[in-house]
């Protein structure tokens, strides 16, 4: 049975009403729900605020790994770079194969030369034994002993026409006399510091004779002054036997001396040829040598050039010439000079023959005089001709004494010096 519309009406407002008066009062339910908001907010400002921050680290950690992966990229290429720069250079030092080949064909031809350098050489080598060995055999011809020397005398003082040989000949000859320099002259009576001038004739045995020169005095003048002024001169003028008068200087012969004088150059030697008389060609090898305090000059005549005409007939001469620093102005000289008994290719010439080319005739006197008369015909070569070297030493002699007195002629204190008839170290 429906209600009747009024009494729904009201009885819809009672129970609105009713409701009414249930509901807690306006003002509590406002705070709470202000309480919760503000919790609410705070919360996802948390929240917010952890987000950002984890974003920032994320972000941070990217800028982290960004940066090592930049730099470690960055020393993969910088090595990439240093890579391909190497590369690159060693590139530019390889040359084209045209280059190589080419390089490689030098020196093929460079070792090819080499090779065949190498081969003249030893050829030449061989032919320079060969030449060394047919020079000692040549050289090793002896005569009997000289009874002064007490040794050998060489019967052929050879060189050979090979310039590499003839060298050595020339170095080999010279440094022999200057090695036996002191023994010879121990040996031919110098031990003591007493002046010597004198000739000797050694006549033991008339088919072996030898003949010495030898001179021992003082020069009151520096070594160097007395070598300059006195000794190379004198030696120059013994070489070419200028003593003689009658000497020429060998022609046609340019080219070997050329020859000889390079070689002899670096030696400080000279080699000179001479014709002394008709049919005596001289051919006089000399060296110079140097010691503290000393200078010594040797010399030797060659019996058998293959580079030059030789005389049949020989003889063997020898010449030293010491210059011993005394003091500082004062020097003393020795000269030695041995000529041995002529000979030729079977040996000693006799002793007419000998005592012929002295221009002494020995068969016209009897068997008891031949010696005798040959002697006096020798000393009287051996003086006249020798005087030379006491003549050089005593105008080299007054030489020093005018520069060093020069200016005092007005004074009239000229000195007089007596010339002494001191034999020439004869060649």
């Amino acid at each position: 049975m429906d209600s009747h519309p009024l009494g729904a009406a009201a009885a819809s407002a009672g129970q609105l009403s009713s409701k009414a008066l249930s509901m807690p009062p306006p003002t509590s339910t406002s705070s709470l729900s202000s309480a919760h908001a503000t919790g609410a907010l705070d919360a996802a400002k948390a929240e917010r605020r952890l987000k950002e921050r984890q974003k920032m680290q994320r972000y941070r950690q990217r800028l982290v790994a960004k940066m090592a992966f930049l730099k470690d990229t960055a020393r993969r290429m910088e090595d990439q770079i240093r890579a391909h720069t190497l590369a690159r250079r060693s590139s530019r030092t390889l040359l084209p194969w045209e280059h190589i080949a080419n390089a490689l064909r030098e020196e093929r031809d460079a070792s090819s030369l080499t090779n065949a350098t190498l081969k003249q050489e030893c050829h030449d080598q061989t032919v320079l034994l060969q030449a060394m060995q047919l020079w000692v055999v040549r050289a090793t011809g002896i005569l009997p002993a000289s009874p002064t020397t007490g040794g050998p005398t060489w019967q052929n003082v050879t060189l050979s026409a090979h310039p590499a040989s003839r060298k050595l000949g020339f170095d080999w000859i010279t440094q022999y006399l200057y090695h036996n320099t002191e023994r010879t002259f121990h040996d031919m009576g110098f031990s003591s510091g007493a002046a010597i001038s004198d000739f000797g004739l050694d006549i033991e045995s008339p088919e072996c004779c030898q003949y010495v020169w030898r001179s021992q005095r003082i020069f009151p003048a520096p070594l160097e002054y007395v070598r300059d002024v006195f000794a190379r001169p004198n030696i120059a003028g013994q070489l070419k036997g200028s003593y003689l008068g009658n000497t020429t200087s060998l022609g046609a012969i340019h080219e070997i001396e050329a020859q000889d004088n390079e070689a002899l150059r670096a030696l400080n030697g000279r080699y000179l040829h001479t014709a002394w008389g008709v049919n005596v060609l001289v051919h006089f090898l000399a060296r110079e040598f140097h010691e503290p305090n000393r200078c010594i000059f040797v010399a030797q005549n060659i019996h058998d050039d293959e580079a030059l005409p030789n005389s049949a007939l020989q003889r063997n001469r020898l010449i030293w010439l010491v210059l011993d620093r005394v003091g500082p102005d004062q020097t003393r000289v020795r000269g030695l000079c041995i000529n041995s008994h002529g000979f030729d290719q079977h040996g000693y010439v006799n002793f007419e023959d000998e005592a012929r080319r002295w221009g002494c005739d020995v068969t016209q006197y009897p068997p008891h005089l031949q010696v005798t008369k040959f002697a006096q015909q020798v000393r009287q070569i051996a003086t006249r001709n020798g005087s030379s070297f006491g003549q050089e030493f005593q105008d080299s002699l007054q030489r020093t004494f005018d520069r060093r007195h020069r200016g005092n002629s007005r004074s009239g204190e000229a000195m007089q010096i007596k010339q002494e008839t001191a034999p020439e170290v004869k060649l």
